[in-house]
């Protein structure tokens, strides 16, 4: 945009920009705990501004909720550079996502919905059967994230998640 003089006139930044920055520097803390702070640059940054001139009535309450539920997700690398994923983000606006980018409900019957071997109908375990503990039915992604979450004590944790830690007699 030029101005009547032949200067240019930069548009003021986005209010929200510098908060989901501290965000996202929160969130590599917790993803990443062995790299000492979030990789950002040119790229990122531009990223983060594209997401945010694509979503301009997103609150920044609802950027920090995906990225609660991305921390929990099991669809990604860790230590990914921002600009890679940053306009996905709200795929995670419902919950975490499983390895197959699919809502994580966290139940084995999901699972098996999942890869498509439960049926509707079908009888997961009998009345007389023991329910399995959650370390055979969970995967070791979903307990290893569990436990670190668990040691961060950076978020509250699910239903399911804390009976995990009392099966492994961690709480």
């Amino acid at each position: 945009m030029a101005a009547a003089d032949g200067l240019k006139v930069r548009k003021s930044p986005d209010p929200r920009h510098s908060r989901i920055k501290m965000l996202l520097d929160q969130y590599w803390a917790e993803e990443n705990p062995a790299i000492p702070s979030l990789p950002w640059g040119a790229a990122d940054a531009g990223a983060l501004g594209q997401f945010l001139r694509a979503n301009p009535k997103l609150a920044v309450e609802a950027v920090e909720r995906c990225l609660r539920n991305r921390l929990r997700s099991e669809d990604h690398a860790p230590a990914e550079r921002v600009h890679r994923w940053i306009g996905d983000l709200l795929r995670y606006s419902s919950g975490p996502l499983n390895r197959f980018k699919q809502p994580a409900r966290g139940s084995a019957l999901a699972a098996e919905a999942s890869v498509g071997t439960y049926r509707p109908g079908m009888s997961y375990k009998t009345d007389d059967e023991p329910c399995k503990p959650l370390r055979d039915v969970m995967s070791a992604a979903w307990q290893d994230r569990v436990i670190r979450l668990h040691h961060s004590r950076s978020q509250e944790l699910t239903d399911l998640e804390l009976q995990f830690l009392k099966e492994e007699n961690l709480l």
